[in-house]
């Protein structure tokens, strides 16, 4: 779903993340910002690895207590590293209300399954797959 609208991706399991996040964007150095989203305390250090130089690291997925190296991965590098819980939510909704009235998004691609209530086993099973959001209406 990320490759179609434009991502660029790659598979973690296949891919040694740091070279390519650097082959993808050399003049720079790596890329501006990594989101941690997984929750797995084995990403973190790669993801410092794969920012440039002044980038960014966001955690979304908490993996509790990790091994950060400050002095190379923070210090030498000036990454800045941010942690999200929750959301500013009347900023974030805000923006992208802005955002979808100007035609800048189109989020229509986003909602892939539309089922009843009835078949809400069938949408967790759906999320292990390819499916983006559900929507479930009542019966």
């Amino acid at each position: 779903m990320a490759k179609e609208i434009g991502a660029i991706v790659a598979d973690p399991g296949d891919t040694d993340i740091p070279a390519f996040c650097r082959s993808v964007a050399p003049r720079r150095g790596g890329i501006d910002v990594a989101f941690e989203a997984s929750g797995s305390d084995k990403v973190l250090g790669s993801l410092f690895e794969s920012v440039r130089r002044d980038g960014l690291v966001v955690t979304v997925g908490h993996p509790g207590a990790v091994s950060v190296e400050i002095t190379s991965h923070i210090n030498m590098k000036y990454v800045a590293l941010k942690g999200v819980y929750g959301r500013r939510i009347w900023d974030t909704w805000e923006t992208l209300l802005a955002l979808v009235d100007a035609g800048r998004i189109d989020l229509t691609h986003i909602v892939t399954h539309r089922l009843p209530m009835s078949e809400f086993d069938r949408s967790i099973e759906l999320l292990s797959g390819n499916a983006g959001k559900i929507l479930l209406y009542p019966s």
